[in-house]
């Protein structure tokens, strides 16, 4: 296929940008448009390749984060939420808080807004998340399009550069007030400035305030990490006049930052250029950022996940997801939950499984409108793969090259589709079969209905990892073992962690009842582990029950790493949990979607 150019026009610069935006198109510094995504192409027939023998870099989860998405209390969403995702990266200022700004409410109304900042970056730098959070100066100043206006004041308005060299002092304070590492946090001294709403100033007015910005800045902070210039999208010759404008000042930024909000923007061919102009200028330590991503009209699973493997195909160190409709106080990660940031939608899913993905990256081959990232984890015995779409729809076939190196020529193949829906339970299942592939290669065929939606492709080793025995079931991040409470023979007795004492109420006996499935009967009380009342949410209790053949008595057990397993219940896809990672005796057990955490993985032992 050929990729066709677009005529582009002169548009009003004055325009809104989230008119243009909603409308699928940027303002660029140069005053040109571009289109929004060409209308959908039906009946479509493309492919892309996944190799399975051709290993890259160690998975990193570079484009997991978000712009904003947690309330400014720093209370919402729920860990729950957040920790599958793995994110990498988190920003903010108070865009939007009440107050003024600095600009317009001095101290006070710049206050407000450095509170949000620092009980997002206490969230975010918890060890269970454990991300970066940049600081978006133009947003404590005020300037976050709707607050501070052309009208009011902006830094070095008529030759006055005080006011702004007292803000970048009071940032620096606060941030050594707070205790804020520096190896985790980074300086955004500016967001679009080539966009009026954000920056209604000249270029020269801007460059001052970059050159002072970053020169005070490291003047209090000789290891501040700053970034820029944050622009709305990827324009060569805006790149190369403002690194230059760095080179000449001495102010080159050790992060360099872009946006990709524009429908035909390709993160992979930015980055590629970017590295070129900076190699030709002899900057070889500076990192890459994309810190907002997927444009305002194309936010469906599908366009996000075709969005998403350009991102992770670039190579930028970090990368977040733009925030729309939900910015910036709600606890809604960017628009993947719902406002209220207490249910997941299809795009939540999407991000969930790319931040399950453990051990490294393997090669894959887009086509014009298809593209996808796959991994394989540390033992070989499982890959995900996120399949995105760019606007078409027809039947697109996923060619699997080295099947073999799963571990197995007999694998399982689950193929969840994630709809563009606001509210979303679980992704729907549309193909989970196992198979003998003959050779080395195996193709799934998709039937893209939608180009909206989203498909994760799980390959998994299907052979039985396990003899047929009785054991003892350890978790493995406590020690602990599966246990019928009480030693109860009746159904419904619940079954929790307990130290190992070696009752029978903690022996079970393994059965494979086909390929990787397996059903764990107790000894003590002959009755087999089961998912309370065919439950498929997140939560159900695990408890024991008689025999019933149904599938929520019947388990995937598959392994992770060397001796460790998760067991995942064949009727829900959720697995095998202990209750936030409890480590003491009488923790519940339940299922609940795989993190690839320790408290979901388990060791059999003979017992």
């Amino acid at each position: 296929m050929e990729f066709m150019e677009n005529n582009s026009k002169l548009v009003d610069s004055t325009i809104s940008r989230r008119t243009l935006l909603k409308s699928g198109t940027v303002v660029g510094a140069s005053g040109f448009i571009l289109p929004a995504l060409a209308a959908t192409a039906e009946g479509a027939t493309q492919s892309v390749t996944v190799n399975f023998g051709a290993t890259d870099e160690p998975v990193s989860h570079r484009a997991s984060g978000t712009l904003y998405g947690i309330t400014a209390d720093g209370s919402t969403p729920a860990d729950t939420w957040i920790e599958p995702l793995n994110p990498g990266l988190f920003g903010g200022g108070g865009a939007r808080l009440s107050g003024g700004g600095w600009a317009n409410g001095g101290q006070s109304g710049y206050d407000t807004r450095w509170n949000m900042v620092e009980n997002h970056y206490i969230r975010v730098t918890q060890p269970n998340i454990d991300a970066e959070y940049f600081i978006k100066f133009n947003d404590l100043w005020g300037a976050d399009s709707v607050t501070v206006t052309g009208d009011d004041p902006f830094p070095g308005d008529n030759g006055d550069w005080s006011s702004y060299e007292s803000f970048v002092q009071q940032i620096v304070s606060d941030v050594t007030a707070a205790g804020m590492d520096r190896s985790v946090i980074q300086y955004e001294i500016w967001n679009e400035p080539d966009l009026d709403m954000f920056w209604p100033r000249s270029t020269s007015q801007y460059y001052e305030m970059w050159e002072r910005g970053v020169n005070l800045l490291r003047s209090l902070d000789p290891n501040a990490r700053i970034n820029g210039p944050g622009v709305t999208h990827y324009d060569r010759g805006v790149m190369e006049d403002w690194l230059d404008m760095t080179i000449n000042t001495g102010t080159e930024p050790e992060i360099l930052n872009w946006h990709d909000l524009q429908t035909g923007d390709d993160a992979v061919d930015a980055a590629d250029d970017i590295r070129g102009l900076l190699a030709d200028r002899g900057l070889t330590d500076v990192s890459l950022q994309i810190n907002e991503y997927v444009p305002a009209n194309n936010q469906s699973p599908g366009y996000t996940a075709w969005d998403l493997c350009r991102v992770e195909k670039s190579g930028v160190e970090w990368a977040s997801l733009a925030n729309w409709d939900h910015c910036c106080d709600a606890g809604a990660l960017a628009g993947t939950l719902t406002e209220d940031g207490t249910q997941p939608t299809g795009r939540w899913w999407l991000y969930c499984r790319y931040g399950q993905m453990t051990g490294s990256m393997v090669s894959t081959a887009r086509s014009s409108n298809i593209d996808s990232i796959a991994n394989l984890n540390p033992l070989s015995t499982q890959s995900r793969i996120i399949v995105g779409n760019n606007g078409i729809t027809g039947d697109i076939d996923v060619t699997l090259q080295n099947v073999d190196q799963i571990g197995s020529n007999k694998i399982r193949v689950k193929v969840e589709r994630s709809p563009d829906q606001s509210r979303l339970g679980a992704p729907l299942v549309a193909q989970d079969y196992i198979t003998n592939v003959s050779g080395t290669d195996h193709t799934v065929t998709l039937p893209w209905n939608r180009a909206t939606d989203a498909y994760v492709i799980t390959v998994t080793q299907a052979s039985a990892p396990i003899a047929d025995g009785v054991y003892r079931m350890q978790a493995t991040h406590s020690g602990k073992v599966a246990d019928v409470n009480g030693s109860a023979t009746s159904d419904g007795a619940t079954v929790q962690q307990w130290e190992w004492w070696g009752g029978d109420n903690q022996r079970w006996i393994a059965t494979n009842v086909r390929d990787n499935v397996y059903t764990f009967e107790n000894v003590n009380s002959g009755k087999f582990l089961d998912v309370e009342a065919i439950s498929t949410a997140n939560g159900a209790d695990v408890h024991q029950w008689a025999a019933t053949g149904a599938e929520n008595q019947e388990w995937y057990v598959e392994e992770t790493a060397s001796g460790e397993y998760r067991l995942e219940a064949v009727h829900s896809g959720r697995v095998l949990d202990v209750a936030g990672g409890a480590t003491n005796d009488g923790a519940t057990v339940h299922q609940w979607i795989d993190r690839s955490e320790s408290q979901q993985r388990w060791q059999f032992i003979a017992a």
